[in-house]
């Protein structure tokens, strides 16, 4: 590789892969720090526009991720690092305040470092990073089963209720240390409006108790994106399924702007589908009226409803719906 003389990772050759893919994957081969640093220079030396994704899991990967860390400045469209199952601890997760340190503002979407051995020290370095701003675009942030405790997971949901990673939609923290206080931390930050575009929050398999459950419950609840928390069992709904039930439950006049002002009316735990009323204003009403047909939901007569609460309706019923 003539632009990589000297900086290929060993027996395998990077060019190919970074000039022409949007995956890049290099998990389950080990990648000692050397490595790291090679794949860094490589990242910095081509700047690859197409690169999306970057897989590391189960590489052993250590110290070295900090140098990786450093070089996602020159990779403008990646959406993801996933890091799971390595030996990433505090010394890598210095990377982050080098890249506070340059002025970075990363596109990262997904940041998965699961299964590593991140602490307080490693998590306080990314709180760093997400108030300034390192990283405004991400949604999933995985930290599971590392060895964060309050003094990480504080500074963190501190980051997050000044109003950092506005996008953040799901954050994993389960099999760490947390105990009461990180949950009050993150009630805390969602009462300061943190994950206003929130889907889960994950916390189960830690050592807090149930007046942490009740606190975080509590600031949860009535969340306006449907957020849920998963506290151990019984776990949360499936994201698709909460939505499904939240078109039952409440109005919305944005719901179905396409096909009537009001297509259905929504009680608790029922709903009733006027599947006439919606024919006669939908773009399609045979195919309507065939969707419906599909669902099980007899078409009844002009005027009347049907009753969908004993309906086994498929899961993408309502989304083909909102398609028409």
């Amino acid at each position: 590789c003539e632009h990589l003389k000297y900086r290929e990772l060993p027996a395998f050759n990077a060019k190919g892969a970074f000039l022409a893919e949007e995956v890049f994957d290099v998990g389950d081969r080990r990648v000692d720090d050397d490595d790291c640093h090679g794949l860094a220079a490589a990242l910095a030396l081509l700047h690859p526009p197409q690169l999306r994704q970057l897989h590391l899991q189960r590489c052993s990967m250590g110290d070295g991720f900090a140098a990786v860390l450093e070089a996602l400045t020159a990779v403008p469209s990646l959406e993801l690092v996933f890091a799971p199952q390595n030996q990433i601890g505090d010394v890598a997760m210095l990377g982050f305040d080098r890249l506070i340190t340059v002025g970075a503002s990363l596109g990262l979407r997904k940041l998965a470092l699961p299964t590593n051995r991140i602490g307080d020290a490693g998590a306080v370095s990314l709180a760093h990073a997400l108030r300034a701003a390192v990283l405004p675009e991400l949604e999933y942030l995985f930290l599971a089963e590392n060895q964060i405790g309050d003094g990480g997971v504080v500074p963190l949901a501190e980051a997050l209720g000044g109003g950092a990673c506005p996008r953040l939609s799901r954050l994993s923290l389960q099999g760490n240390r947390l105990t009461d206080t990180s949950l009050s931390a993150l009630a805390s930050a969602l009462t300061q409006g943190a994950f206003a575009h929130g889907e889960y929050i994950y916390v189960q398999e830690n050592p807090f108790t149930d007046v942490g459950r009740q606190t975080l419950s509590a600031a949860i609840a009535g969340h306006p994106n449907l957020l849920q928390g998963h506290f151990g069992w019984p776990p949360p709904l499936p994201r698709q399924q909460l939505l499904r039930q939240a078109k039952v439950e409440r109005e919305d006049v944005h719901t179905l702007p396409k096909i009537a002002q009001r297509p259905y009316r929504c009680p608790k735990q029922r709903v009733v589908l006027d599947v006439p009323a919606i024919a006669q204003t939908a773009a399609e009403p045979g195919r309507l009226l065939e969707l419906a047909a599909s669902g099980g939901i007899a078409a009844p007569a002009t005027g009347a409803s049907a009753d969908l609460s004993r309906t086994e309706v498929p899961d993408d019923f309502f989304e083909q719906l909102l398609e028409m």
